[in-house]
């Protein structure tokens, strides 16, 4: 499972599994750009799933987990940028990062 794979690493790496022939779910905000990624990795042999999913939500973290549960391999690369314009202070903008990044693994472990 791949989260933030519908445009940079994300979709490079969903890229990179899809040509070795890895069954993926790929889960994004982006329905549009998850359904090109999705149309891409599948005309070269690999069979994905997509889902369209804001994970800076933690309830759509456990929604997720229980709709996901035979997970291999997790990429967890879902980007909050946007939340940290509301801190101002550098050092509680990586606090609040860590806690939430780590916050939607712990469903995963």
């Amino acid at each position: 499972m791949i989260t933030g794979a519908s445009s940079g690493i994300g979709k490079d790496m969903a890229r990179i599994l899809g040509e070795k022939k890895n069954e993926l779910v790929l889960v994004a905000r982006d329905e549009e750009k998850l359904k090109e990624v999705k149309e891409e990795i599948e005309s070269i042999g690999s069979k994905v799933e997509i889902i369209s999913m804001d994970l800076s939500n933690s309830e759509n973290c456990k929604v997720l987990h229980n709709m996901v549960k035979d997970v291999d391999i997790l990429i967890n690369n879902a980007r909050v940028w946007g939340l940290w314009r509301f801190y101002k202070n550098r050092f509680r903008q990586r606090i609040n990062h860590d806690k939430y990044k780590y916050s939607c693994l712990s469903y995963f472990n």
